[in-house]
């Protein structure tokens, strides 16, 4: 079975063991301390198949008899206003309760003429406000691939002293081995201060995504400081671009401050389920699409986002195939092998399930992102992700993106968060991919 998720969550959680959620269900992990679950599960370096990591394809099934309810992509029509109200007419909604999290799945298949898809999501969340954190860094890295191409640079350009595919892997792995050591924010802040707010804004409204919720909008930095450089140029081969990148960030005109008059308690990057996924996907199936594809990118282009440098013989995960956390794989190999939780603790077992249940042949690709809101007073965690899965029977291609919240002065409330991340994601899982 070949599966791609492309997956974003948002969390908070309480942290004792005797701790449940508003729903009375336990949280997973609930005898692993606070710190012990941070560094082995949310904060984790991922799983990875090396026997996949030379396959730089992000495929999508063939449609079978099993795709009930798909629609085209010229039923859902993305082109014209309210194409969200197509694309969930009719879809039976994701049966796990907004008391545990949002969560919104975009299930995909194709023939030999068009892409089609089946979109879920729980009670209707997938137009809802919430801050991503880091998980929306995907789109000034985006916005950068599209900017570097219209100037006539390739997608594997340097930024300055840097590779901009060992960028991304920094942003996504925050490992004080890359390249930009243990600082994702000052990368993508970098990022959204070269290529500018509105250009980020404008995509995800009337330029391309087209989302009905007009208050979704990327105006906000991820840092204060921005990536410093050497020289601010960008270059590949003898063509270079010398981008005009505002610094401080509060130099661009599209810039609001966290707690503007206008932002609310969401602050100054809003976003919902829908948008976060439906970016990702569009990605995933860039050239298959021609409905949803961005101008001047090809495939190739976009696959330094999840594979990193083409030219690279680095053994380890690169891209999105560096982005931490291992939830998601324990949830996967939760609903495909049956594991107990008490299995999720054994990393070996885990990945044995993995290659077990899939024919060897699985790939994740995530962006998470958490924090404490003082704001709101609560924890909070967002994971982005994509998945192709393959047993060698039943290909299946899907996004999938969810939000949750741990209410509570307690800045402990994080770890909360990650553990109701936990439980939606097996939740999620359990449901997707059990027929």
């Amino acid at each position: 079975m070949r599966i791609f998720i492309t997956l974003m969550f948002i969390t908070a959680l309480n942290t004792t063991a005797a701790e449940t959620n508003s729903d009375k269900t336990p949280l997973p992990f609930a005898d692993m301390s606070n710190d012990l679950f941070y560094e082995q599960q949310m904060k984790a370096a991922p799983y990875f198949n090396e026997d996949t990591q030379n396959h730089r394809k992000l495929n999508i099934p063939a449609l079978n008899n099993q795709n009930e309810g798909f629609k085209s992509s010229q039923t859902i029509n993305f082109a014209q206003p309210d194409w969200h109200l197509r694309a969930f007419k009719g879809n039976k909604e994701i049966e796990i309760s907004t008391s545990v999290g949002r969560v919104l799945t975009i299930e995909m298949a194709q023939d030999d003429k068009q892409v089609f898809y089946r979109y879920r999501a729980n009670n209707s969340s997938f137009n809802e406000l919430f801050e991503p954190w880091s998980s929306s860094k995907i789109m000034p890295i985006t916005a950068a691939i599209l900017t570097a191409k219209q100037q006539g640079l390739n997608s594997n350009f340097s930024v300055g002293q840097y590779s901009f595919a060992d960028l991304i892997t920094s942003v996504h792995s925050y490992s004080e081995q890359d390249v930009v050591k243990d600082d994702s924010n000052v990368i993508a802040t970098y990022f959204a201060n070269s290529v500018g707010r509105k250009t980020i804004t404008n995509m995800l409204q009337q330029q391309w995504l087209k989302l009905p919720n007009d208050k979704i909008s990327l105006r906000g930095a991820y840092g204060s400081n921005p990536l410093t450089l050497e020289q601010n140029v960008w270059y590949s081969g003898d063509k270079q671009y010398k981008p005009s990148t505002y610094q401080p960030s509060s130099e661009d005109p599209y810039y609001l401050s966290y707690r503007c008059e206008t932002c609310g308690l969401t602050g100054n990057k809003p976003m919902t389920t829908l948008a976060l996924a439906e970016w990702l996907k569009r990605l995933v199936i860039s050239e298959r699409d021609s409905t949803t594809q961005l101008s001047n990118l090809n495939q190739k282009d976009v696959e330094v986002l999840f594979f990193g440098d083409p030219q690279s013989t680095n053994k380890k995960p690169q891209g999105m195939q560096a982005g931490v956390s291992r939830m998601l794989a324990n949830a996967i190999a939760s609903a495909l092998g049956k594991i107990a939780e008490q299995q999720l603790n054994d990393s070996l077992q885990v990945k044995a399930t993995l290659d077990s249940s899939t024919n060897n042949q699985w790939q994740i690709f995530q962006k998470i992102g958490w924090g404490y809101s003082g704001t709101r007073s609560a924890g909070e965690m967002v994971y982005l992700a994509h998945v192709q899965l393959n047993d060698g029977q039943d290909d299946r291609a899907f996004t999938i993106t969810a939000q949750t919240q741990a209410k509570g002065s307690d800045s402990d409330k994080l770890y909360e968060a990650g553990r109701k991340m936990q439980l939606l994601l097996m939740k999620t899982m359990s449901e997707l991919l059990t027929r």
